[in-house]
């Protein structure tokens, strides 16, 4: 166990401070301050992008969803939200074969990472994507825990290692799998070009007021929210005000998922608004064109360039 423990806490050192950033130029910076202009693709395997874990879940794209959905709650967890992506790309349109991905899992296991980095709001709970393939089966496609650490910039087991035990179980016991689970390698990926932050103007609640209004009246959704620091110190040290919000925008998102079905992994997209150590109002937002490069499509791709650039203004509108 000892080295298995050791093995994971080099693995994670070592990707964090390679530092392989991969994007596209836009406003904002990145969490950690750097400025992105000139970015380089790395090469991804068709359907298995950086960082994640594959299996398979059978035939009945539905019966994986109902399975993935009770194996989260008879685990101690809350199933946040199931969208079906292939439904919102037939109603903008867009053909997808079945793709619907169910984000969740029991909060208390996140905690520990939210209290070392609130950039890892932007990657909790869980994301385990069902879908089809061209040839019938249905897969389970998650994100493995050793990603998930990394573009939440948490090295520290103490912190990751309930995260990390509490998804594994949940993929395992929702596909009947049993044995160590391993992800594609963690090609370009780094805490530095996950997520693009912009300071605000205005408290935490003003600044998700203005950003929930702002995707409303451009015809998008709010798909759900999570006010993460309530209840946070029941166990622990509170976190400071941080609120999570998934966007769903599919007349842009549709033409994504259909030239890569793992890119809905990625949906919907997602908005953290958080009160740093400064007391400054942040509002993060995963960079586009650093996950369409994880799921083989290129950065510079028109439709890739519009999401981003959907993304970047209501991240403007929000932090006024």
């Amino acid at each position: 166990m000892t080295t298995c423990v050791a093995r994971r806490r080099a693995f994670l050192g070592a990707a964090l401070a390679a530092c392989l950033v991969v994007g596209t130029a836009g406003c904002g910076r990145y969490a950690e301050g750097a400025e992105v202009t000139v970015l380089t693709p790395p090469p991804v395997a068709a359907g298995h992008p950086p960082g994640t874990v594959t299996l398979p879940m059978g035939t009945e794209v539905g019966v994986a969803v109902k399975k993935v959905q009770d194996t989260i709650a008879a685990n101690g967890g809350v199933v946040l939200v199931t969208v079906d992506n292939a439904a919102d790309a037939s109603n903008v349109g867009a053909t997808v074969p079945a793709n619907t991905v169910v984000i969740g899992g029991a909060a208390a296991t996140g905690l520990p990472m939210l209290r070392t980095s609130q950039q890892a709001a932007a990657a909790l709970p869980e994301r385990y994507l069902v879908h089809q393939t061209a040839t019938g089966a249905v897969q389970l496609l998650y994100n493995g825990p050793d990603y998930v650490a990394v573009v939440s910039g948490v090295v520290d087991l103490a912190a990751t290692t309930p995260f990390a035990q509490s998804v594994t179980r949940i993929a395992d016991q929702s596909t009947g799998t049993v044995g160590n689970q391993k992800s594609a390698p963690l090609i370009g990926v780094s805490p530095t070009g996950f997520l693009k932050v912009a300071e605000s103007n205005a408290s935490v609640p003003a600044t998700v007021a203005r950003l929930t209004t702002e995707v409303k009246s451009a015809g998008e959704a709010v798909v759900a929210s999570q006010d993460l620091a309530t209840g946070s110190g029941k166990d622990g040290p509170a976190l400071r005000a941080t609120t999570s919000i998934l966007v769903g925008i599919p007349l842009l998102t549709s033409p994504l998922v259909t030239a890569a079905p793992t890119f809905g992994l990625e949906l919907p997209l997602r908005f953290v608004v958080y009160l740093d150590d400064k007391n400054v109002t942040q509002v993060g937002y995963v960079d586009v064109g650093v996950l369409a490069v994880r799921h083989g499509l290129k950065a510079d791709d028109p439709n890739v360039v519009k999401l981003a650039a959907e993304c970047d203004r209501l991240a403007k509108i929000a932090t006024g």
